[in-house]
């Protein structure tokens, strides 16, 4: 009976291994070896800020972004693993392993071990419709979600107004999960923000002083253990403006003009079925009298999409409502297990919806990638892959022994890896990107490139840039390319430092 059960613990392991696996090969463009030709900007920005930290260079001080360190720090372990890209192809299979465990033990709550299993397995390849390349963000804040979210709805479902007592263990992790959102993008923590408050409003309610007392310290004292040592790390490198100007401050002002349209919202529908999914499931919950457990989640989904709408630009943002679709697959599974009336009915009605959506969103981004595939294997389209040879051959004019001091403005930060170059400035990529958002940034800016005077600059522009004063004055054109194909008319040009 023990080798049975050994076995079959075994063979639900190799199938989460075998489905997480076959995940990020197909779908993470930007680190899988089906696609030597996909060069992804996010993707190989936080690849050359896990190299350059790993080589010695100090995020924020050296090389800068508007993201928190998580980011790079999980960046630097891909590198230290195999000295390249792939390294962290094998952390992200780790993370969607990790994500499949917590989902089969969420789903086994109300499913047998068989249907369990397939939902993990069939679930984390439904997480890939707003994977957007992979080696993104919200890709390895999800497990985390996903692991707070089956204590969450443990509690639910145990939660007695004589026994409402909340495990700080649990309350540990919320507040860990939300340091780490803190450090990467802190938006991403805002379902276990409002289920955390609907907790706190429960044991208030049935005065459960003693027990909000030690959730409180274990929350705070987890999202300590998830920020004080990089804050730690950055005062002692003596960048502590720099790491809170790039993961707080600066991104006030890029919310402040990140604001969506709502058509573009609108078609994105599809790609957040889990906020919608779990809304559904709260009024179904209504029904069956949960009052508490109903609003609690569709507020969680309201609120998803209010802080969505709000700061929505790249389908990855999204990436944070499939928790919530798995939270809601499971509580309509729970609630057709164990009724009898309408409710059972509604639920199977929200159950199949909920799926069906999700398998058209996931089939989609199935035939997109197959697309990809063909544009950026190993024998790629040459239309596709154009722009980014013209950059690297544009590069290439200058000489090898000067590669030492140069920075690609506007340009794809991949050649920083493909041309092993060291950005010569903090301000590495997307500089007039980020500089619309925020003065103080262009301040930043041009003090920067006056101060470091890169032999080199690769300009990728349409029109004067940020810097535009510096080129014309301390820089000569060595020379000029329209960009190939470029829809906005964007020019190369390569300057050099005046003798």
């Amino acid at each position: 009976m023990k080798y049975k059960s050994l076995l079959n613990r075994s063979l639900k392991y190799l199938l989460f291994i075998i489905f997480a696996a076959a995940m990020v090969l197909y779908f993470s463009a930007s680190t899988s070896p089906l696609y030597p030709n996909f060069k992804a900007w996010d993707s190989s920005f936080f690849l050359v800020m896990g190299r350059e930290w790993l080589g010695g260079r100090t995020p924020y001080k050296d090389l800068w972004d508007q993201k928190g360190p998580a980011i790079f720090l999980v960046n630097l372990l891909g590198f230290m693993l195999t000295g390249n890209k792939y390294g962290m192809l094998i952390i992200q299979i780790l993370f969607a392993i990790v994500s499949e465990s917590f989902i089969y033990k969420l789903l086994r709550r109300a499913l047998n071990e068989l249907w369990s299993v397939l939902g993990a397995c069939l679930g984390i390849i439904v997480f890939s419709c707003n994977y957007e390349g992979g080696n993104l963000l919200e890709e390895y804040i999800n497990p985390f979600l996903i692991i707070c979210f089956t204590f969450i709805t443990g509690w639910i479902h145990k939660k007695t107004k004589e026994k409402p007592d909340h495990n700080p263990l649990y309350a540990c992790f919320y507040g860990i999960t939300f340091g780490l959102c803190v450090m990467s993008r802190i938006t991403n923590s805002v379902a276990v923000c409002i289920a955390v408050l609907f907790i706190v409003i429960y044991l208030c309610a049935n005065k459960a002083w003693g027990n909000l007392l030690r959730n409180a310290i274990a929350f705070i004292g987890g999202t300590a253990l998830a920020i004080v040592p990089f804050m730690i790390y950055f005062a002692i490198n003596d960048c502590t403006y720099d790491f809170w100007y790039g993961t707080i401050l600066f991104n006030l002002s890029y919310t402040a003009g990140a604001n969506s349209s709502l058509i573009t919202f609108i078609k994105s529908a599809t790609r957040q079925i889990g906020s919608y999914a779990l809304m559904g499931t709260g009024f179904i919950i209504l029904f069956r009298k949960r009052y508490y457990d109903g609003i609690m989640y569709i507020v969680m989904g309201i609120g998803t999409q209010i802080l969505l709408k709000s700061i929505f630009r790249y389908d990855h943002y999204s990436m944070i409502t499939f928790c919530l679709l798995i939270v809601s697959v499971y509580e309509l599974t729970y609630t057709i297990a164990e009724n009898r009336d309408i409710a059972r009915k509604m639920g199977i009605f929200a159950l199949t919806g909920t799926l069906l959506i999700a398998s058209y969103r996931t089939g989609k981004e199935i035939i997109k990638m197959a697309g990809k595939y063909e544009a950026y294997s190993a024998n790629p389209s040459e239309e596709a892959v154009a722009k980014y040879r013209q950059l690297i051959d544009f590069s290439s004019q200058i000489p090898e022994d000067e590669r030492g001091s140069v920075v690609a403005y506007n340009a794809n930060p991949t050649i920083y890896l493909d041309m092993d170059i060291s950005p010569a400035c903090r301000f590495f990529a997307y500089q007039d990107w980020q500089a619309k958002f925020s003065e103080s940034y262009v301040e930043l800016l041009n003090e920067e490139f006056k101060t470091k005077k890169p032999l080199w600059i690769i300009v990728n522009s349409n029109k004067d840039t940020y810097i535009q004063g510096i080129l014309d004055t301390e820089y000569e054109v060595v020379s000029s390319e329209p960009e190939f194909s470029s829809l906005e008319d964007k020019t190369l040009t390569l300057y050099r430092l005046a003798q």
